[in-house]
């Protein structure tokens, strides 16, 4: 967020959001032979089910770098304010694994099928954004 100052001497906040990808146009084979591997597990599609309007609920997602440097997770951005998440630390070394604990709330949600995601930002060459689709079916 940034204060902007106008002609007329008043004060408008402008919103500033950006996601920074990495450029690894430039690695090396023995780079990349060496980079970080994303795993996740589940993968792809997530159905999360049927669950109650009101509800709070807990998913789990594994994360493991299967390569040979560390792997850095940038940034987790949820597309909904009825997604939170934890995740212990945002670097794995190689061969280590963690979860990632999303927490959703359907406050405020209808009582449909409803599609979220979550973007990941890493800095692995084959992955360095990642799609997680999220359904859920929200009932009475």
């Amino acid at each position: 967020m940034t204060k902007v100052s106008t002609k007329n001497g008043s004060t408008k906040i402008l919103h500033i959001h950006a996601n920074l990808k990495e450029d690894f146009s430039k690695m090396s084979k023995k780079d990349l032979k060496n980079a970080p591997i994303i795993k996740m597990d589940p993968k792809g599609v997530i159905d999360l089910g049927k669950h109650s309007a009101g509800e709070k609920f807990s998913y789990t997602i594994n994360i493991t770098n299967n390569g040979k440097s560390p792997l850095k997770l940038h940034s987790i951005l949820p597309n909904c304010s009825c997604i939170s998440y934890k995740i212990g630390k945002q670097v794995l070394e190689a061969g280590e694994s963690i979860q990632l604990v999303l927490t959703i709330d359907t406050v405020n949600q209808s009582i449909a099928s409803h599609t979220k995601y979550i973007i990941m930002y890493t800095n692995d060459p084959n992955n360095p954004e990642i799609r997680i689709k999220l359904v859920i079916d929200i009932t009475t």
